[in-house]
């Protein structure tokens, strides 16, 4: 989703970054719900724009939002279209499978995990959401991501049969006709390839070995919808067939460039690496148990040590919920901010409690931002709020922050937070706004319009 650049709401996030220290260079980051941890590491993606930033979260189930809500931000911060910031913000999820019993992490995993590693190799990556599960997988070399990828485009010359082998390489299956994701086909001068997380395959067309045109087509109709001048094939798997031997981790894919560690609640990131180092020693005791040939390897050869990614981490930049102190206001020291961050209430539909809410919060000097899921809900929005007497803006139409307004932006966000700018001084000589609270659609439509969409 993509929607026009808002000076407005990007001011008004600057300020607040600005006013709670998030613009700073920090070590430490307490007071944080995970969408104000998403607007910080956005905020250091921006004010780093040369670095990769690795976020650790502590399970797998985190990653898909905290993408998404640092993707939404960074849009924000940079006024950028959405749909180029989420090519350059993406999920890292583990494996998901006991790597004794033979089997192969879902495709969807799998693809996942490889457009990670060919973005690291190529570096066009600006953030990686990881978790701690996926910490521990052994990896192959950069080198040999890059040889089963490729970018394509009209006029290049390439043999279509070292093409496929490319394609084998990166965990492509021949198939005729192609329909699915992970499958491919050549028909002569007609290429077909369906690459994991693209909604319809690709077709390539060659006049002898040179690319004449590429297209996507949809494989019910074997009709083209869209022409394309260019495109890249990246693996959808990380290990090529047949390969055993695993030197590289995830640091490693790191350190040809800029990098910075973040780690999302340091003390459960720890407990779940613990945790899947016991559950990969009983899988290997149960492996040796029931093998009548060679044993099997040892789980050192496969996982990286807990001791190898506590020496990693050990400088990593770290992000918490719970506040060091009570008020949870402010920098304690050198290097850390300590906000003070609350997820809004959920109304599941019950407008009249939510309009109660913003009145409230706008009595109170707070900022108020809604993020609607599309343009027309967006707009109906703004509707809404009027019946109500509540004035609001679109933030796409808005050129300055409007203090006495709802600020409503097109997006994607998990959940609404309350964050505190300022503490209350007496008789300011001039008022400050208390804080910013910012709603997500999910946080106040009721649960079938979230699921269906509808307005």
């Amino acid at each position: 989703m993509s929607s026009a650049p808002s000076l407005a709401l990007r001011s008004l996030l600057t300020g607040v970054l600005r006013e709670t220290g998030l613009l700073s260079p920090l070590q430490r980051i307490s007071g944080a719900t995970s969408p104000v941890r998403a607007m910080a590491v956005a905020a250091a993606s921006k004010r780093l724009p040369d670095t990769t930033l690795l976020v650790v979260v502590p399970t797998d189930a985190e990653i898909d939002a905290l993408c998404g809500d640092i993707s939404f931000f960074l849009s924000v911060l940079e006024g950028s279209a959405a749909t180029v910031v989420e090519r350059q913000v993406l999920p890292f999820p583990s494996t998901q499978v006991d790597p004794y019993r033979g089997f192969q992490p879902h495709l969807r995993v799998a693809s996942a995990r490889a457009r990670v590693l060919h973005a690291l190799a190529t570096n066009t990556a600006r953030v990686v959401v990881a978790s701690a599960a996926a910490l521990l997988t052994k990896l192959p070399e950069p080198a040999s991501i890059l040889l089963s990828s490729c970018e394509i485009k009209p006029g290049i010359d390439i043999d279509p049969h070292e093409l496929a082998n490319r394609l084998v390489l990166g965990g492509y299956e021949p198939a005729d006709p192609v329909d699915a994701h992970g499958e491919f086909t050549r028909r002569g001068g007609i290429f077909d390839v369906f690459p994991a997380g693209e909604e319809l395959p690709i077709r390539i067309e060659f006049i002898g070995d040179t690319v004449e045109s590429i297209r996507r087509f949809d494989p019910g109709t074997q009709r083209s919808v869209e022409t394309l001048d260019r495109f890249g094939i990246v693996p959808v798997r990380e290990l090529s067939p047949g390969q055993t031997r695993l030197p590289s981790n995830l640091f490693h894919f790191l350190r040809t460039r800029d990098a910075q560690v973040w780690i999302s609640e340091p003390t459960d990131v720890e407990k779940h690496i613990k945790g899947a180092w016991e559950q990969i020693a009983t899988a290997y005791a149960d492996a040796v148990e029931r093998t009548k040939g060679p044993e099997p390897p040892q789980p050192t050869d496969l996982l990286v040590t807990e001791d190898e990614i506590a020496a990693e981490i050990a400088t990593a930049v770290v992000v918490e919920e719970l506040s060091l102190t009570e008020s949870g206001t402010g920098n304690r020291e050198l290097g850390s901010a300590e906000l003070s961050a609350q997820p809004t209430a959920t109304f599941h539909g019950r407008i009249p409690d939510w309009v109660n809410d913003v009145k409230s919060a706008q009595a109170n000097g707070d900022h108020v931002v809604f993020v609607a899921g599309s343009r027309g809900r967006a707009e109906r929005t703004v509707e809404l709020l009027k019946d109500y007497d509540v004035r609001a803006v679109m933030a796409s139409d808005s050129g300055d922050v409007i203090r006495d307004a709802v600020i409503v932006a097109e997006g994607w966000l998990s959940k609404g937070f309350r964050l505190r700018i300022s503490i209350e001084q007496p008789q300011p000589p001039i008022p400050k706004p208390q804080a910013l609270l910012l709603y997500a659609e999910s946080d106040v439509f009721d649960e079938e319009r979230r699921k269906t969409g509808a307005g």
